[in-house]
This record gives structure tokens, C-alpha cells and sequence, in this order.
């Protein structure tokens, strides 16, 4: 995988994920079977994100993911 398709994924992720508050949907859009988090306290998996409470989502975004 080339870089500049590894920087289309993440900034899908992050515009219609975080910024249009559609996770679900980029996750299935840009994320294959197997969904690994580098995140602390977040499980790994689709629904292991969605279902976080991970604090930059809450305090900085105001984001839910459903």
C-alpha cells in the first residue's frame, strides 16, 4: 500500500468519521475485516471504536458515533 493511499484512509476516517460524525460508515468504507486500535482503553475492532469512550472523542469533539 502506497503512502498516499494510507493518508486517502486516514483522512476519510477522520473528515467522514469525525468531522460529518459518521463512523460507522467510514469504518466500513475505509477499514478492512480486521480493525486493529492503537489507542489506549479502546478495544480493538469496528465496534470496539464505536462503542469507546475515549476522551479526545467526548471532551474535544462532542462526537457520538452512532
Amino acid at each position: 500500500m502506497t503512502e498516499s493511499i494510507r493518508v486517502s484512509i486516514a483522512k476519510g476516517l477522520y473528515l467522514e468519521g469525525i468531522r460529518d460524525g459518521k463512523m460507522a460508515e467510514a469504518l466500513e468504507k475505509y477499514t478492512g475485516d480486521r480493525y486493529t486500535q492503537h489507542s489506549t482503553g479502546v478495544r480493538d475492532g469496528k465496534e470496539g471504536l464505536l462503542n469507546s469512550s475515549h476522551p479526545f472523542w467526548n471532551a474535544i469533539l462532542s462526537v457520538t458515533f452512532r
